[in-house]
């Protein structure tokens, strides 16, 4: 059904859209859902991009073969992405408040998640849906590339000012190393 709406969208002439996988699980997942979108009326109408909700581990493994993919952009999930990879709950009373966007190993899942797409030119966005992000990984992730990040409407001043600021910081140690 969503397909034919955008189909019809499309046909109107209203093509600036694209269109994001959502839970992709395994990469064979994205294969199947990017073969059905490839034979739908929809592309034949009007091929747009495509975007994959990364929230589970096994796409930040493989994100290499990924980005080899006909994919515009990749949505990094940070709240699911953290809970697969640490292994926490945090709807468990007992231990969801152990859970840390920022633990080690979820920022090194990250960052090479996030420098292969920078390397095979595919865009890469943030999230956090329902908790915020924290600026510690924001931070790292403008760091290694990341080219959008995803906040509530409140928080919009603030995260431009943190974006803002390591970008600057990035530019100085740049100019200093050269």
């Amino acid at each position: 059904m969503e397909l034919a709406a955008l189909t019809r969208l499309a046909k109107a002439g209203l093509t600036n859209f694209s269109v994001m996988i959502p839970m992709a699980r395994s990469l064979n997942e994205v294969e199947q859902v990017m073969d059905y979108l490839h034979r739908s009326p929809l592309w034949a109408e009007h091929a747009f991009d495509v975007w994959v909700k990364c929230e589970t581990p096994a796409l930040l493994i493989l994100m290499d073969q990924l980005c080899d993919l006909d994919i515009a952009g990749v949505c990094f999930e940070v709240s699911a992405l953290s809970q697969l990879i640490v292994g926490i709950d945090k709807a468990n009373s007992q231990v969801g408040h152990h859970l840390d966007q920022t633990d080690e190993a979820v920022a090194q899942a990250l960052e090479y998640a996030i420098a292969t797409c920078r390397q095979a030119d595919v865009a890469s966005s943030l999230i956090a849906e329902q908790d915020h992000l924290r600026p510690e990984v924001v931070e790292r992730a403008v760091q290694v590339g990341v080219t959008a990040v995803s906040v509530e409407p409140e928080r919009l001043d603030e995260m431009r000012r943190l974006i803002v600021s390591v970008e600057h910081r990035i530019l100085i140690d740049q100019v200093i190393g050269d």
